[in-house]
């Protein structure tokens, strides 16, 4: 048995709604829960993980061979837990004009870039298409409302460096 989503919703944090154009905890942080006794030992993992690697893990409960394809390769049950990358795409020019006529108020530049982010040891650095950066301590944080990224440079350059490793990877 695996039981996952595959988003969560925003209601009203950082002035967004439904499940779309934002990379925040409401929206990517998602149950996930495997039972299967014969191969996965009961026990709670706090750590980032991520479901990109659900299929993987599933071919690896049952013994097959992933497909020769560009989807995530690692199983969690052989991946060291504690990173979990994401990304979005931003909203299509077309769904963000017609709402932008009706809502003209709301501020639609975020929502029109895309975003990727890494979780790391409690860290969360998100990076926006337009090189806006924001970071997170999750554990002192966890609502995500004071972004670190210029008081910590190193911590979000480190994550930069990572982000951008498993992008080009």
């Amino acid at each position: 048995v695996i039981l996952t989503a595959d988003h969560g919703e925003n209601l009203g944090e950082h002035g967004h709604f439904e499940h779309r154009f934002v990379i925040y905890e409401p929206l990517i942080h998602v149950p996930l829960l495997i039972h299967y006794p014969k191969s996965v030992k009961p026990g709670r993992v706090k750590e980032e993980v991520s479901n990109l690697n659900v299929f993987a893990t599933v071919l690896d409960i049952i013994d097959m061979e992933a497909p020769p394809t560009t989807m995530e390769k690692g199983s969690l049950l052989e991946m060291e837990s504690g990173v979990a990358y994401s990304e979005i795409a931003g909203a299509e020019p077309s769904w963000t004009n017609r709402f932008m006529r009706h809502y003209p108020d709301i501020d639609w530049v975020k929502m029109k870039r895309s975003y990727r982010s890494v979780n790391k040891q409690g860290w969360k650095l998100i990076h926006a298409s337009d090189g806006e950066q924001e970071l997170y301590s999750l554990k002192e944080d966890p609502g995500e409302l004071d972004n670190l990224a210029e008081s910590k440079p190193d911590k979000s350059q480190n994550l930069k460096q990572q982000l951008q490793s498993r992008v080009e990877s």
